[in-house]
């Protein structure tokens, strides 16, 4: 699975249970030291989308 943001990808487990994406999600962003005014999951066809605004 892969999660991108603007400038940069990130390649996800794609074995991860629901809980455990959102964790690695959240992990990955917290390395980056990057911070985020909201933050939401939502789910379209069956694919995890992560939204983020700043």
């Amino acid at each position: 699975m892969l999660y991108s943001s603007e400038d940069q990808a990130y390649v996800l487990s794609e074995d991860c249970t629901t809980g455990s994406l959102v964790e690695e999600i959240f992990a990955i962003l917290e390395q980056e030291n990057e911070v985020f005014v909201k933050a939401c999951l939502t789910v379209v066809d069956d694919f995890w989308v992560m939204i983020i605004s700043a």
